[in-house]
């Protein structure tokens, strides 16, 4: 079968897909897998017409144009790791987002994510992404995974409530103290994370070298990364710079 025909195959398999979503609706069926399909390409309209789906995964597939998912305005959970995409503008409306996976995708702007409040846990671990400053405003993020980028500034973050696990592993941070802005993960609540391996953070001094390497809890090293940081302020009650 010559490509053009495997294509036009998935596609009506996809579209058959969309059909069954539909049908289930009323048995509360709000998610699509189209994941590590590597022949699907490009996404059928029909599937904006889903809107109150709220779980869509595209792990794997070459799809690069995301414009037919701008109606998915409910979706909350998003997988486009290793995928082509690299403009993320259809997702400007996506207000109820919570889970964004990017990891190994063509993104490098993040700012059709401005402003978005609900979003809770962002990989974009091996993308294109160098500024951060678009989630300045992103004050429900909790995890933010960014290993393999060339990020190096992390100021954009200061202030976020609720962000209390990162990792930051192979990135250029030179500079944690940002860190110390971010109540969430000098205080401890809930889960708290942080690996910073082979970064020029890392590389700065012995003690910061030995709490990156340690393969302990990351809950332990991030508060081990703080008490250094505040120089041991933190076990004399310190609270963190909000």
């Amino acid at each position: 079968m010559a490509q053009g025909d495997n294509e036009a195959a998935l596609v009506a398999e996809v579209q058959e897909m969309i059909l069954s979503v539909k049908m289930n609706r009323r048995d509360g069926m709000s998610f699509l897998y189209l994941e590590s399909n590597e022949l699907l390409r490009r996404l059928p309209e029909q599937i904006g017409r889903l809107d109150w789906m709220t779980w869509l995964d595209l792990e794997g597939t070459h799809v690069s144009d995301l414009g037919p998912l701008a109606p998915l305005t409910r979706l909350e959970k998003l997988d486009l790791r290793g995928t082509a995409v690299t403009d993320l503008s259809a997702l400007k409306g996506m207000t109820a987002l919570r889970h964004l996976f990017l990891e190994g995708s063509g993104v490098s702007d993040l700012s059709p994510l401005a402003g978005m409040g609900r979003l809770r846990e962002l990989w974009l671990n091996h993308t294109g992404v160098t500024d951060l400053s678009p989630l300045k405003d992103c004050i429900g993020l909790r995890q933010l995974s960014l290993r393999g980028t060339e990020v190096s500034d992390l100021s954009p973050l200061a202030g976020l409530p609720d962000l209390a696990v990162l990792d930051i592993t192979g990135t250029q941070v030179g500079d944690l103290t940002p860190l110390l802005r971010l109540p969430a993960f000098c205080e401890g609540e809930g889960e708290v994370g942080i690996s910073f391996e082979n970064t020029p953070a890392a590389a700065r001094s012995k003690a910061l070298s030995r709490i990156a390497s340690d393969e302990e809890d990351p809950g332990l090293r991030a508060e081990d990364l703080v008490d250094h940081l505040t120089g041991g302020a933190l076990q004399a009650g310190w609270r963190g710079d909000a």
